[in-house]
């Protein structure tokens, strides 16, 4: 609810279920008169007025007020206008804990009577919550990024396009805190404009080049395809179909030639395809580096540079890895041990296979020949223009996108405030797709989109309570669940105010939380929630935790999610997230631990022996 922000429900005399101070005190098996239930009501009410008087008011006077509560000069039958101050003696009575031990006390039984009497004059005068103030809430760099991605399919990270938002008790969506300076706007609309050129693509972009180092790219969570070894996986965004020209700028053919002892083949795979396939090594390798040592070596590597292969634009999945086959029944002697220095502290390199040293190189495009349909040029192009016309097309384009980006249908003012980005465009002079692109960048820089806000129906005035619309509970709704806004389902469905039908919520939200998208309920709440989001603060005494390393800490923080996130995929009890006898872990994490029969570097579910591990509290990472 909103102030905007919702409706105050309150209970109401007379509601089914909530009995009545009166039938409350009725003597059983009484039978009364309705003037006699008036005079046994108002009597039950002088005694307990006088139980207040005499053993509270003593401690709890306006002067004295002990614990910080005064009851002094308050009416008991008028019990709802001091509702939260009653509330506070009830909770004092029922434990026992009032009068405290020394002092005065009255039976029992009428503690509990009074106990009893006033629970139900609180819940029969009861006027609801009021309904609190909902600000106007900006997105915080995590759903901005999970906004771009379902909004025109383009993966950004959020740390490199916007700066850290304020926390809040670990928390980094609390509306009051989520400020703008103008360096920050400035941020967004230099992030729009790079987010829009790489949505829409360009047909004839500027050759660049890109280098991913090979340690930042091996994950062993993620190892390379089977029957390979050595390799790296990373995505690259390839703007437009061409060529490309991929250099593994170091494969260990050093000086000294124990990498070339046995043949290998190096292979690369863009999108699970093979594109490239060439050996390494041998009699034939080894023999032109002996005889020609660097120029040799040189020869070798030729072969791996400036790799040309054609791809279509999009984010594509590249690998670089090894074929080999096995020389021996074990790997013993492959294995890359610490070598003898000698006296010299030199010593020539053992490792006998050829693996990445230095980074991958990607260049390109060279000879583009247009632009594909990419996943995000599917989002956004949702009409040909060569059919509908220019015009036509791009107010369509840019009215489904301000749609989905704005989470609720668009006014013509609205889309005629971001049409003439478009056509600014193709009066200079620019494409269709540049107009486009422009347009894109305009809803991405939109307030509403950047922000959400809470506008009740039509007609409220202002300083008044109301309930929030379908779109707006639909929007609430899928930023807690997805971090991000509705898709076309719940959008469609709130639209035409169908979600506060019978059950409909109940069956969105289990849908929603059936989406790969729930994990960020894990990862943007219940890790802020617990603080672990800054576990990679923490650092322990290297003297006292010598096994600790950033590999460990990386478990660490993969356990407590899949953990939490199996308690809320699995509609668990609230309760296992602290008694659950199970967790989730590799070797590493298992030899951590001391536990055995775990092996691989994959997380698996194990069942715990070991109550001190059951449960969050177990939790390395907590």
């Amino acid at each position: 609810t909103g102030n905007g922000a919702g409706a105050g429900a309150g209970g109401a005399p007379g509601t089914p279920g909530i009995t009545s101070p009166v039938e409350a005190w009725r003597p059983t098996g009484a039978v009364l008169s309705r003037g006699a239930a008036g005079t046994a009501g108002q009597t039950a009410a002088n005694q307990h007025q006088e139980m207040v008087q005499t053993y509270c008011v003593t401690c709890h006077s306006t002067r004295v007020q002990m614990g910080g509560l005064a009851l002094e000069g308050l009416n008991p039958q008028a019990a709802a206008a001091n509702a939260e101050i009653w509330e506070r003696a009830l909770r004092k009575l029922r434990g026992n804990q009032m009068p405290p031990p020394g002092s005065p006390h009255p039976p029992q039984k009428d503690v509990e009577s009074f106990v009893a009497w006033m629970e139900n004059a609180l819940d029969t005068s009861a006027k609801g919550p009021t309904a609190g103030y909902v600000p106007i809430q900006r997105l915080n760099r995590t759903e901005y990024a999970a906004s771009v991605k379902a909004l025109v399919g383009v993966d950004v990270n959020p740390k490199d396009v916007l700066p850290q938002d304020i926390q809040v008790d670990g928390f980094d969506n609390i509306a009051d805190a989520l400020s703008v300076s103008p360096a920050f706007l400035d941020q967004y609309v230099t992030a729009a404009r790079h987010i829009a050129q790489i949505a829409v693509g360009n047909p004839n972009p500027r050759v660049s080049s890109v280098k991913y180092p090979i340690a930042a790219n091996q994950n062993p969570d993620d190892p390379p395809p089977l029957g390979t070894w050595g390799g790296v996986k990373f995505k690259h965004s390839f703007p437009a179909d061409g060529e490309y020209q991929i250099t593994l700028t170091n494969l260990a053919v050093g000086p000294y030639s124990n990498a070339l002892e046995r043949e290998n083949t190096v292979i690369i795979l863009i999108d699970g395809r093979t594109v490239f396939r060439q050996s390494i090594g041998g009699a034939a390798d080894l023999s032109l580096v002996d005889r020609t040592a660097g120029t040799g070596r040189a020869q070798v590597m030729d072969r791996f540079s400036k790799i040309p292969v054609q791809v279509k634009a999009g984010v594509r999945d590249v690998v670089v890895a090894f074929v080999d086959r096995p020389h021996v029944e074990t790997s013993e002697n492959l294995q890359r041990l610490q070598p003898y220095g000698g006296l010299t502290g030199g010593a020539a390199p053992i490792d006998r296979r050829p693996h990445l040293l230095d980074g991958i190189t990607v260049a390109g495009p060279f000879n583009p020949t247009g632009v594909s349909m990419t996943a995000s040029r599917a989002l956004i192009f949702v009409c040909d223009p060569r059919q509908t016309g220019e015009p036509a097309c791009a107010r369509q384009i840019t009215e489904h996108l301000a749609r989905r980006a704005f989470r609720r249908p668009v006014t013509t003012e609205e889309l005629n405030r971001l049409v003439p980005f478009y056509e600014a465009e193709r009066r200079n002079g620019g494409t269709f797709d540049q107009g486009i692109e422009q347009a894109v960048a305009a809803v991405l820089v939109s307030p509403q989109f950047l922000y959400r806000s809470i506008r009740g129906p039509e007609g409220v005035t202002s300083n008044t309570e109301f309930s929030l619309t379908d779109l707006e509970l639909a929007s609430r709704l899928s930023f807690f669940l997805w971090n991000t806004g509705p898709d076309e389902e719940l959008l469609t469905l709130a639209s035409s105010n169908g979600l506060t039908r019978p059950g409909v919520m109940e069956q969105q939200a289990r849908r929603m939380l059936a989406d790969p998208r729930a994990s960020s309920l894990v990862t943007s709440f219940a890790m802020k929630w617990l603080t672990l989001t800054t576990l990679d603060q923490v650092v322990p005494d290297p003297n006292l935790f010598r096994g600790f390393n950033e590999a460990l800490r990386r478990d660490f923080s993969t356990e407590a999610q899949a953990f939490i996130g199996s308690v809320f995929s699995e509609d668990r009890s609230v309760v296992e997230l602290l008694t659950a006898d199970y967790t989730f872990l590799n070797d590493r994490l298992a030899s951590h631990y001391g536990i055995s029969g775990v092996t691989g570097a994959q997380f698996r579910k194990v069942t715990l022996t070991d109550s001190t591990r059951f449960g969050l509290l177990g939790k390395a990472a907590v």
